[in-house]
């Protein structure tokens, strides 16, 4: 089982759990798809696809599918751990 990455389309942050329902490990995606990085950046899929197209935003090909890096998302949006919007 991986033990720091993920690639998926369901939220930033998973938690799995072993049979007893105990709190196993906590994973950070890597990557997202077009569709979930507009999700988690409440932007359009369009203007996603856009940013890549421009250079904006990091996009790997994965066979037939984009995939965006949460830390392009991240430097795209300016996002600071120590910034609380405030």
């Amino acid at each position: 089982m991986p033990t720091n990455w993920m690639v998926a389309g369901a939220c930033p942050l998973r938690q799995l759990k072993n049979d007893c329902g105990r709190k196993r490990l906590r994973m950070e995606l890597l990557a997202v798809d077009v569709r979930e990085a507009a999700r988690l950046t409440s932007l359009s899929a369009r203007t996603i696809r856009r940013n890549i197209r421009l250079g904006r935003l990091d996009g790997v090909r994965v066979g037939r599918r984009i995939l965006v890096p949460v830390e392009s998302l991240k430097a795209l949006l300016h996002v600071d751990k120590t910034d609380h919007g405030g």
